[in-house]
């Protein structure tokens, strides 16, 4: 702690980031996107195109991160952009686990659909390109400064909507 993550590299992998894609199709990258200062990349997830849409699950795992002793406040923050696809609920939802990946008890965010939606843009090759087609989430995780350290998964439910992207996870 802390944290940066900003996929300003070309590769998702490395940095102690685990990569979990069972079907072993389509998963998560990274792309040139625009509208974040500082940015000109980010990671996506494109769930067009990937069929079927069968609500397969990709993975991102964040690595072990240890909460200094006395730490008084935590937070998860992150950026993201996606595009309703009328009829198409891909989702996204953000775990964390406090035993180093065995279980994942504190769920931060599930959803999906039009809730997810950053833009109501109808292009269907969606690319953020200005500051309004990006939203942010952010979690106050106060009650977990004294687990020691935790980790954060970041999961990718496909069902063949559009496109999700993801930069400036803190």
């Amino acid at each position: 702690m802390p944290y940066k993550e900003d996929f300003e590299k070309t590769s998702i992998a490395g940095n102690g980031r685990i990569l979990l894609n069972a079907d072993q199709k389509i998963t998560w990258d990274t792309i040139a996107t625009a509208g974040l200062s500082g940015s000109h990349r980010s990671a996506i997830m494109q769930f067009i195109g990937y069929t079927p849409r069968n609500g397969q699950i990709d993975e991102l795992q964040l690595p072990l991160l240890q909460i200094p002793v006395g730490a008084k406040k935590m937070v998860f923050r992150c950026d993201y952009a996606y595009r309703y696809r009328n009829g198409y609920n891909d989702s996204l939802r953000i775990d964390v686990s406090t035993d180093c990946g065995q279980t994942w008890p504190v769920n931060l965010i599930k959803t999906g659909g039009k809730s997810l939606a950053t833009t109501d843009t109808s292009w269907t090759h969606f690319v953020p390109q200005k500051a309004n087609d990006w939203d942010s989430l952010y979690f106050q995780l106060d009650s977990l400064v004294d687990v020691g350290a935790v980790m954060f998964r970041i999961q990718a439910i496909n069902r063949g909507g559009s496109k999700l992207y993801l930069d400036n996870i803190n």
